[in-house]
Protein backbone atom coordinates (compact mmCIF):
# COMPACT_ATOMS: atom_id res chain seq x y z
CA UNK A 1 0.00 0.00 0.00
CA UNK A 2 1.45 3.46 -0.95
CA UNK A 3 0.02 6.29 1.31
CA UNK A 4 -0.58 9.49 -0.65
CA UNK A 5 -0.79 13.00 0.75
CA UNK A 6 -2.63 16.17 0.56
CA UNK A 7 0.55 18.36 1.64
CA UNK A 8 4.18 18.19 0.04
CA UNK A 9 7.12 16.35 2.09
CA UNK A 10 8.89 19.92 3.12
CA UNK A 11 10.85 21.90 6.08
CA UNK A 12 7.04 22.32 7.22
CA UNK A 13 6.15 18.35 7.25
CA UNK A 14 9.60 17.93 8.64
CA UNK A 15 9.23 20.32 11.79
CA UNK A 16 5.46 18.96 12.34
CA UNK A 17 6.60 15.39 12.54
CA UNK A 18 9.89 16.17 14.90
CA UNK A 19 7.76 18.09 17.55
CA UNK A 20 5.19 14.42 17.14
CA UNK A 21 7.75 12.63 18.19
CA UNK A 22 7.74 14.44 21.68
CA UNK A 23 3.81 14.47 21.59
CA UNK A 24 1.51 11.57 23.78
CA UNK A 25 0.12 8.84 21.28
CA UNK A 26 -3.27 10.08 22.08
CA UNK A 27 -2.83 13.17 21.63
CA UNK A 28 -1.29 12.57 18.29
CA UNK A 29 -3.92 9.89 17.25
CA UNK A 30 -6.09 13.69 17.05
CA UNK A 31 -3.44 15.90 15.41
CA UNK A 32 -4.51 16.47 11.48
CA UNK A 33 -1.03 18.07 10.96
CA UNK A 34 0.78 15.12 11.96
CA UNK A 35 -1.51 12.66 10.34
CA UNK A 36 -0.74 14.44 7.00
CA UNK A 37 2.67 15.46 7.13
CA UNK A 38 3.88 11.99 8.60
CA UNK A 39 1.89 10.33 5.12
CA UNK A 40 3.89 12.83 3.08
CA UNK A 41 7.47 11.60 4.16
CA UNK A 42 6.73 8.23 4.25
CA UNK A 43 9.09 7.79 1.35
CA UNK A 44 11.31 10.78 1.90
CA UNK A 45 14.63 10.18 0.16
CA UNK A 46 15.90 11.60 3.69
CA UNK A 47 16.77 8.33 5.34
CA UNK A 48 16.14 10.12 9.05
CA UNK A 49 13.32 11.81 8.14
CA UNK A 50 11.70 8.45 6.59
CA UNK A 51 11.83 6.86 10.06
CA UNK A 52 10.87 10.05 11.74
CA UNK A 53 7.71 9.82 9.49
CA UNK A 54 7.05 5.51 10.14
CA UNK A 55 7.39 6.25 13.71
CA UNK A 56 4.63 9.00 13.80
CA UNK A 57 2.25 7.38 11.18
CA UNK A 58 2.15 3.75 13.50
CA UNK A 59 1.36 5.84 16.42
CA UNK A 60 -1.31 8.01 14.93
CA UNK A 61 -3.29 5.04 13.42
CA UNK A 62 -4.50 3.64 16.37
CA UNK A 63 -2.90 -0.21 16.25
CA UNK A 64 0.58 1.41 17.33
CA UNK A 65 2.61 -0.64 15.00
CA UNK A 66 1.64 -2.27 12.03
CA UNK A 67 -0.07 -5.15 12.23
CA UNK A 68 1.95 -8.95 11.38
CA UNK A 69 0.76 -10.41 7.81
CA UNK A 70 2.49 -13.35 8.65
CA UNK A 71 0.66 -13.71 11.92
CA UNK A 72 -2.52 -13.20 10.62
CA UNK A 73 -2.14 -15.52 7.38
CA UNK A 74 -1.34 -18.37 10.81
CA UNK A 75 -4.36 -17.00 12.74
CA UNK A 76 -6.89 -17.18 10.06
CA UNK A 77 -5.58 -21.05 9.27
CA UNK A 78 -5.51 -22.25 12.52
CA UNK A 79 -8.74 -20.67 13.32
CA UNK A 80 -10.37 -21.39 9.75
CA UNK A 81 -9.25 -25.53 10.76
CA UNK A 82 -10.86 -25.23 13.74
CA UNK A 83 -13.98 -23.82 12.61
CA UNK A 84 -14.22 -26.91 9.68
CA UNK A 85 -13.51 -29.48 12.63
CA UNK A 86 -16.39 -27.89 14.54
CA UNK A 87 -19.12 -28.00 11.24
CA UNK A 88 -18.39 -31.43 11.01
CA UNK A 89 -18.84 -31.86 14.75
CA UNK A 90 -21.85 -30.19 14.81
CA UNK A 91 -23.45 -31.79 11.28
CA UNK A 92 -22.63 -35.17 12.81
CA UNK A 93 -23.91 -34.73 16.93
CA UNK A 94 -26.36 -32.35 15.55
CA UNK A 95 -26.28 -30.94 19.02
CA UNK A 96 -27.06 -27.27 17.37
CA UNK A 97 -25.57 -25.28 20.67
CA UNK A 98 -21.98 -25.31 19.69
CA UNK A 99 -23.27 -22.78 16.42
CA UNK A 100 -22.14 -20.73 19.11
CA UNK A 101 -18.59 -22.17 18.81
CA UNK A 102 -18.89 -21.55 15.23
CA UNK A 103 -20.24 -17.94 15.58
CA UNK A 104 -17.04 -17.48 17.55
CA UNK A 105 -14.72 -18.51 14.79
CA UNK A 106 -16.53 -16.43 11.95
CA UNK A 107 -15.89 -13.39 14.30
CA UNK A 108 -11.69 -14.79 15.17
CA UNK A 109 -11.49 -14.86 11.31
CA UNK A 110 -13.17 -11.66 10.62
CA UNK A 111 -10.77 -10.25 13.27
CA UNK A 112 -7.64 -11.55 11.99
CA UNK A 113 -8.60 -11.09 8.43
CA UNK A 114 -8.83 -7.29 9.42
CA UNK A 115 -5.22 -7.51 10.85
CA UNK A 116 -4.17 -8.89 7.80
CA UNK A 117 -5.45 -6.51 5.77
CA UNK A 118 -4.34 -3.82 7.76
CA UNK A 119 -0.84 -4.76 7.45
CA UNK A 120 -1.17 -3.69 3.97
CA UNK A 121 -3.15 -0.56 4.77
CA UNK A 122 -2.92 0.64 8.97
CA UNK A 123 -5.36 2.85 8.10
CA UNK A 124 -8.28 0.51 7.49
CA UNK A 125 -10.10 -1.69 10.20
CA UNK A 126 -8.77 -0.96 13.58
CA UNK A 127 -12.08 -0.97 15.35
CA UNK A 128 -13.59 -3.30 13.02
CA UNK A 129 -10.79 -6.00 14.41
CA UNK A 130 -11.35 -4.34 18.16
CA UNK A 131 -15.11 -5.22 18.31
CA UNK A 132 -14.48 -8.72 16.56
CA UNK A 133 -11.68 -10.23 18.43
CA UNK A 134 -13.47 -8.40 22.14
CA UNK A 135 -16.57 -10.14 21.48
CA UNK A 136 -15.96 -13.68 19.91
CA UNK A 137 -15.04 -15.14 23.55
CA UNK A 138 -17.85 -15.11 24.59
CA UNK A 139 -19.47 -17.65 22.46
CA UNK A 140 -16.82 -19.81 23.27
CA UNK A 141 -17.64 -19.66 26.79
CA UNK A 142 -21.36 -20.27 26.03
CA UNK A 143 -20.90 -23.80 24.76
CA UNK A 144 -18.01 -24.01 27.89
CA UNK A 145 -21.43 -23.94 29.96
CA UNK A 146 -23.27 -25.96 27.81
CA UNK A 147 -20.54 -28.61 27.93
CA UNK A 148 -21.25 -28.69 31.61
CA UNK A 149 -24.59 -28.58 32.02
CA UNK A 150 -25.24 -31.14 29.60
CA UNK A 151 -23.02 -33.54 31.60
CA UNK A 152 -24.01 -33.04 34.96
CA UNK A 153 -27.83 -33.65 33.42
CA UNK A 154 -26.33 -37.07 32.77
CA UNK A 155 -25.37 -37.42 36.59
CA UNK A 156 -27.17 -38.16 40.03
CA UNK A 157 -29.32 -34.48 40.04
CA UNK A 158 -28.44 -33.87 43.93
CA UNK A 159 -24.88 -33.59 43.09
CA UNK A 160 -25.80 -30.13 42.07
CA UNK A 161 -27.51 -29.62 44.96
CA UNK A 162 -31.02 -29.67 44.23
CA UNK A 163 -29.70 -26.98 41.61
CA UNK A 164 -31.35 -28.86 37.87
CA UNK A 165 -28.74 -28.77 34.69
CA UNK A 166 -31.33 -27.07 32.85
CA UNK A 167 -31.98 -24.31 35.40
CA UNK A 168 -28.03 -24.01 35.52
CA UNK A 169 -27.45 -23.67 31.65
CA UNK A 170 -30.43 -21.39 31.70
CA UNK A 171 -29.17 -19.15 34.04
CA UNK A 172 -25.65 -19.12 32.57
CA UNK A 173 -26.64 -18.87 29.08
CA UNK A 174 -28.79 -15.37 30.35
CA UNK A 175 -25.91 -13.67 31.75
CA UNK A 176 -23.85 -14.78 29.10
CA UNK A 177 -26.36 -13.30 26.73
CA UNK A 178 -26.23 -10.13 28.46
CA UNK A 179 -22.66 -9.74 28.37
CA UNK A 180 -22.74 -10.40 24.85
CA UNK A 181 -25.34 -7.66 24.02
CA UNK A 182 -23.22 -5.31 26.32
CA UNK A 183 -19.85 -5.98 24.54
CA UNK A 184 -21.95 -6.13 21.29
CA UNK A 185 -23.63 -2.40 21.78
CA UNK A 186 -20.79 -1.00 22.93
CA UNK A 187 -18.15 -2.29 19.68
CA UNK A 188 -20.95 -1.14 17.53
CA UNK A 189 -20.99 2.16 19.21
CA UNK A 190 -17.19 2.35 18.92
CA UNK A 191 -17.25 1.22 15.16
CA UNK A 192 -19.83 4.11 14.38
CA UNK A 193 -18.95 7.12 16.37
CA UNK A 194 -18.21 10.31 14.86
CA UNK A 195 -15.57 11.40 17.23
CA UNK A 196 -13.26 10.61 19.94
CA UNK A 197 -15.82 11.06 22.85
CA UNK A 198 -18.45 8.07 21.56
CA UNK A 199 -15.43 6.36 20.83
CA UNK A 200 -14.23 6.39 23.91
CA UNK A 201 -17.76 5.50 25.51
CA UNK A 202 -18.36 2.53 23.31
CA UNK A 203 -14.82 0.99 24.65
CA UNK A 204 -15.93 1.61 28.00
CA UNK A 205 -19.13 -0.38 27.69
CA UNK A 206 -16.82 -2.93 25.96
CA UNK A 207 -14.54 -3.15 28.86
CA UNK A 208 -18.29 -3.27 31.29
CA UNK A 209 -19.34 -6.39 29.19
CA UNK A 210 -15.81 -7.65 29.55
CA UNK A 211 -15.71 -7.53 33.09
CA UNK A 212 -18.90 -8.73 33.38
CA UNK A 213 -17.97 -11.58 31.52
CA UNK A 214 -14.52 -12.31 33.74
CA UNK A 215 -16.88 -12.37 36.97
CA UNK A 216 -19.08 -14.87 35.70
CA UNK A 217 -15.93 -16.93 34.31
CA UNK A 218 -14.48 -16.75 37.88
CA UNK A 219 -17.51 -18.16 39.39
CA UNK A 220 -18.21 -20.58 37.15
CA UNK A 221 -14.48 -22.35 37.34
CA UNK A 222 -15.07 -22.43 41.15
CA UNK A 223 -18.83 -23.76 40.52
CA UNK A 224 -17.42 -26.73 38.08
CA UNK A 225 -14.32 -27.78 40.41
CA UNK A 226 -17.01 -27.34 43.43
CA UNK A 227 -18.78 -30.14 41.45
CA UNK A 228 -16.47 -32.60 40.37
CA UNK A 229 -14.96 -32.50 44.04
CA UNK A 230 -19.00 -33.63 45.46
CA UNK A 231 -18.78 -35.90 42.51
CA UNK A 232 -15.37 -37.44 43.05
CA UNK A 233 -16.40 -38.28 46.65
CA UNK A 234 -19.77 -39.72 45.22
CA UNK A 235 -17.83 -42.36 43.25
CA UNK A 236 -14.44 -42.89 42.53
CA UNK A 237 -11.46 -41.54 43.70
CA UNK A 238 -9.65 -41.82 40.45
CA UNK A 239 -12.26 -40.19 38.10
CA UNK A 240 -10.75 -37.18 37.60
CA UNK A 241 -7.46 -38.99 36.26
CA UNK A 242 -7.05 -37.38 32.81
CA UNK A 243 -6.81 -40.83 30.99
CA UNK A 244 -10.48 -40.84 32.44
CA UNK A 245 -13.56 -39.59 30.43
CA UNK A 246 -14.67 -37.84 33.22
CA UNK A 247 -11.60 -36.58 33.90
CA UNK A 248 -10.69 -35.62 30.46
CA UNK A 249 -13.87 -33.24 30.62
CA UNK A 250 -13.36 -31.82 33.72
CA UNK A 251 -9.67 -30.32 32.83
CA UNK A 252 -10.35 -29.58 29.75
CA UNK A 253 -12.89 -27.09 31.08
CA UNK A 254 -10.58 -26.29 33.96
CA UNK A 255 -8.07 -25.52 31.19
CA UNK A 256 -10.38 -24.02 29.02
CA UNK A 257 -12.43 -21.58 31.41
CA UNK A 258 -8.61 -20.70 32.60
CA UNK A 259 -7.82 -19.24 29.27
CA UNK A 260 -10.93 -17.08 29.00
CA UNK A 261 -9.60 -15.52 32.37
CA UNK A 262 -6.52 -14.76 30.78
CA UNK A 263 -7.87 -13.27 27.89
CA UNK A 264 -10.07 -11.50 29.99
CA UNK A 265 -7.71 -9.69 32.36
CA UNK A 266 -5.78 -9.05 29.19
CA UNK A 267 -8.76 -7.44 27.81
CA UNK A 268 -9.82 -5.32 30.79
CA UNK A 269 -5.82 -4.28 31.51
CA UNK A 270 -6.13 -2.77 27.95
CA UNK A 271 -8.90 -1.40 27.42
CA UNK A 272 -8.74 0.32 30.96
CA UNK A 273 -5.29 1.75 29.93
CA UNK A 274 -6.97 3.06 26.81
CA UNK A 275 -6.64 2.15 23.29
CA UNK A 276 -3.46 4.18 22.91
CA UNK A 277 -1.80 2.50 26.62
CA UNK A 278 1.13 0.01 26.23
CA UNK A 279 -0.75 -2.97 26.19
CA UNK A 280 -3.16 -1.67 23.58
CA UNK A 281 -0.32 -0.56 21.28
CA UNK A 282 1.75 -3.71 21.45
CA UNK A 283 1.20 -6.65 19.23
CA UNK A 284 3.18 -9.06 21.34
CA UNK A 285 0.57 -8.76 24.66
CA UNK A 286 -2.14 -9.13 21.99
CA UNK A 287 -0.53 -12.22 20.51
CA UNK A 288 0.01 -13.79 24.07
CA UNK A 289 -2.79 -12.36 26.03
CA UNK A 290 -5.94 -13.32 23.41
CA UNK A 291 -5.03 -14.91 20.41
CA UNK A 292 -3.07 -17.65 21.61
CA UNK A 293 -5.63 -18.36 24.45
CA UNK A 294 -8.87 -18.24 22.29
CA UNK A 295 -6.87 -20.81 19.64
CA UNK A 296 -6.43 -22.98 22.54
CA UNK A 297 -10.18 -22.82 23.45
CA UNK A 298 -11.15 -23.27 20.28
CA UNK A 299 -9.10 -26.60 19.99
CA UNK A 300 -10.34 -27.59 23.41
CA UNK A 301 -13.56 -27.14 22.42
CA UNK A 302 -12.83 -29.49 19.87
CA UNK A 303 -11.36 -32.54 21.84
CA UNK A 304 -13.99 -32.36 24.48
CA UNK A 305 -16.89 -32.15 22.03
CA UNK A 306 -19.99 -33.78 23.21
CA UNK A 307 -20.27 -36.28 20.72
CA UNK A 308 -17.28 -38.33 22.46
CA UNK A 309 -17.55 -36.79 26.25
CA UNK A 310 -21.35 -36.61 26.86
CA UNK A 311 -23.23 -38.53 24.35
CA UNK A 312 -21.83 -41.94 25.82
CA UNK A 313 -22.83 -41.12 29.25
CA UNK A 314 -26.18 -40.02 27.80
CA UNK A 315 -26.20 -43.51 25.72
CA UNK A 316 -25.74 -45.52 29.41
CA UNK A 317 -28.58 -43.23 31.27
CA UNK A 318 -30.94 -44.33 28.52
CA UNK A 319 -29.72 -48.01 28.65
CA UNK A 320 -29.71 -47.93 32.16
CA UNK A 321 -33.73 -46.36 31.87
CA UNK A 322 -34.43 -49.19 29.67
CA UNK A 323 -33.62 -52.17 31.98
CA UNK A 324 -35.13 -50.08 34.76
CA UNK A 325 -38.59 -50.28 32.91
CA UNK A 326 -38.15 -53.61 31.41
CA UNK A 327 -37.44 -55.26 34.94
CA UNK A 328 -40.47 -53.46 36.71
CA UNK A 329 -43.27 -54.75 33.69
CA UNK A 330 -43.23 -58.52 35.55
CA UNK A 331 -46.14 -60.47 34.45
CA UNK A 332 -46.95 -64.41 34.84
CA UNK A 333 -44.21 -64.59 32.13
CA UNK A 334 -41.62 -62.05 33.56
CA UNK A 335 -38.40 -64.51 33.37
CA UNK A 336 -38.58 -63.66 29.41
CA UNK A 337 -38.34 -59.70 30.20
CA UNK A 338 -35.76 -60.35 32.73
CA UNK A 339 -33.50 -62.29 30.08
CA UNK A 340 -34.56 -59.18 27.72
CA UNK A 341 -33.32 -56.71 30.49
CA UNK A 342 -30.16 -58.48 31.14
CA UNK A 343 -29.20 -58.82 27.68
Amino acid sequence: MHYTSIVPCNATSAAIIQASLEVSTQELATSGAAYWASAACLYSSNSTLMDQAWKTWVRINNYGYIPSAGAGIFFLAAFGLSFLFHAYQLIRSRRWLYICTEVGLVLELWGWGTRYHAADDITTGYVFQLAGLTCAPTMFATNIYCLFTQFAATQDPAVLHGLGARKTQRWLIIVEVLTIAVQVGGASLAATAGGRSLFNIGCNIMLAGIILQLVLTVVFLAAVVAYFTRLRRATDERVLNVRNRIGFLFWGIVVMDALIIIRGAYRTAELTGGIWGPIATSQVALILGDAIPMLLVAYGLNATHTMWTVVPFERAKEHESMDISLVRRQTSNGSLEKTEAAY
